[in-house]
């Protein structure tokens, strides 16, 4: 009868971790592997920010024109998705810095970053994945009671130029999807000479 008893509770701690660990997160390399085709991308051009970029035709520029001398900011939102729902995002930051690699420039930017609730960095560190080398992070948090997960790009353009890239998703519904296409899209970046 004692082993009976031991025998379930067995059974029932096998289940929860089988359970617990078969969540939808996926890892930084698993989400950079097979990625769907930007054929039907749009392209976007930003002499302003010098930079150009292909992506999914839903993504729409809508903020834009927030610069100053040492700092330009542009967010792309899926307007397919209502914003408040959700919406996957692409915001990329052209910012002048005295830092001379990408890495001493991500600390330094990353010292002034607010908390945000359930923040959790899954991986960081120098990638190939851009056409330029760059130091990338691939976090989640929760945002207005959504999870939601992120991988942010650091690149160094010309001398004292560093654009920060970041795509952002919750993860319900079509989230592996989702993030994968915005990945595709932020593949194609490029930097104006």
């Amino acid at each position: 009868m004692l082993i009976k008893y031991y025998f379930k509770i067995l059974t029932i701690l096998t289940i929860f971790f089988v359970i617990a660990g078969c969540s939808n997160h996926l890892t930084y390399d698993e989400l950079i592997s097979v990625l769907p085709s930007t054929r039907s991308n749009s392209k976007f051009s930003r002499p302003t920010m010098k930079y150009d970029i292909s992506l999914p035709k839903e993504l729409k520029l809508v903020e834009e024109d927030n610069y100053n001398d040492t700092l330009w900011f542009e967010i792309y939102v899926d307007s397919t998705i209502a914003y408040e729902k959700g919406s996957n995002t692409i915001s990329i930051m052209r910012f002048l810095s005295e830092e001379k690699t990408t890495k001493a420039a991500w600390k330094k930017l990353m010292s002034k970053r607010m908390m945000i609730e359930n923040f959790k960095i899954h991986s960081e560190g120098k990638t190939n994945f851009l056409n330029y080398p760059s130091y990338y992070e691939h976090a989640s948090c929760t945002i207005s009671k959504q999870n939601t997960e992120s991988i942010s790009f650091l690149v160094q353009g010309k001398t004292s130029d560093f654009y920060l890239i970041s795509v952002q998703t919750i993860t319900e519904g079509d989230y592996p999807t989702n993030i994968k296409k915005l990945l595709s899209g932020v593949r194609t970046f490029n930097i104006l000479k």
